[in-house]
């Protein structure tokens, strides 16, 4: 009979062997079938895709589109952005003009994209990009190297504690015929683990991309109908201030579109692109045009954070009313201890 401990490190081994081949599967797949994940940070594809889900596209001819199809395009700022074929135009040359609108949205996107080829979301589920995101950041990916490294340490070294006598193991194994299958089952283990450390790391080099999706509704002015879209502010610099090297703050600096003013900005965090959600309470907003933000180390960063590197994504947004835009979003990335900070285009 197998030792409890014994037991549950082979079966640690075999669970760390099975997300090696899923990962395995899904690096291969996003090679061979152009696959990609991405992670709704905005809701106007509810109530179907709500913001945080998770879904995977994969790369699609222009000329295999239909209405209806849930295509993922870059818009003309930058910003990806998920939504629903409304109708499609043939441009010549295989290229085709989507005309596309949030589920949420009563009316078409104003901007019309002309491609060869798109990203067709083919599944999704509601959450999960959370999770995913959450997953994937170096300091899980640290704590998971750990463990793997771990559990490969002690089935190598249950392996040499079971080195025995030719003799003692003859008659061992004719009491009992199980430890060279169990010695076996644990080598397949320890390899898969040593793979999946390559695999997650290939994870992480390539993770989830994430959409959004401004809201764009029609109201009512004196009796007759305009199309409105609340524009995003346009993020102008990002400025990293350190002492010796160490992380202190980070000053975001932005333009309101015209007609706005610093009243319709909001700022915010999050763990993610995906994530964000203002800040409360609000920080303080700078300049007459353009503006900026500061945020400091205290606010950002833990003692946990500070140690082992941390990722936060900041962006700002415009508001009228009730109605929101897309968030503009710059990811500061704090390495170990705090140094080698970056601010950077997410």
């Amino acid at each position: 009979m197998k030792h409890p401990l014994r037991a549950l490190r082979e079966a640690a081994l075999w669970v760390v062997a099975a997300l090696g081949a899923v990962c395995l599967a899904f690096a291969v797949a996003s090679v061979a079938f152009g696959v990609t994940p991405l992670i709704f940070s905005s809701g106007s594809m509810s109530p179907g895709i709500p913001t945080g889900s998770l879904a995977i596209a994969v790369s699609t001819p222009a000329s295999e589109l239909v209405p209806g199809d849930i295509v993922s395009v870059t818009w003309s700022d930058g910003h990806r952005v998920t939504h629903r074929v409304v109708s499609l135009t043939a441009r010549g040359g295989g290229s085709v003009e989507l005309t596309t609108r949030g589920d949420a949205n009563n009316i078409d996107d104003a901007e019309h994209q002309v491609v060869t080829k798109a990203d067709r979301v083919i599944w999704s589920t509601p959450g999960l990009g959370f999770v995913v995101d959450e997953a994937t950041k170096p300091q899980w990916m640290f704590t998971l190297g750990v463990v793997v490294g771990g559990l490969v340490t002690l089935a190598f070294l249950g392996a040499r504690t079971r080195v025995e006598p030719r003799r003692a193991r003859r008659e061992r194994a004719a009491r009992h015929a199980g430890p060279r299958d169990s010695r076996a089952g644990a080598a397949v283990g320890v390899g898969a683990s040593v793979v999946v450390l390559a695999l997650l790391a290939s994870l992480v080099a390539h993770a989830p991309t994430d959409t959004e999706a401004a809201y764009v509704n029609q109201g009512a002015a004196r009796g007759t109908f305009a199309t409105t879209t609340i524009v995003a502010p346009t993020i102008t610099g990002c400025t990293v201030s350190s002492f010796l090297g160490v992380f202190q703050s980070v000053t975001v600096t932005w333009t309101m579109p015209a007609g706005y003013s610093a009243s319709n900005a909001v700022v915010g965090t999050g763990s993610s692109a995906a994530a964000i959600s203002p800040t409360s309470p609000a920080p303080t907003i700078s300049g007459t045009g353009p503006y900026s933000t500061t945020y400091s180390s205290g606010f950002l960063t833990t003692i946990l954070g500070s140690l082992f590197g941390s990722t936060t994504w900041i962006g700002v947004r415009s508001t009228v009313g009730t109605w929101t835009s897309a968030w503009s979003t710059r990811k500061l990335s704090i390495g170990l201890l705090g140094l080698g900070s970056t601010c950077t285009v997410s």
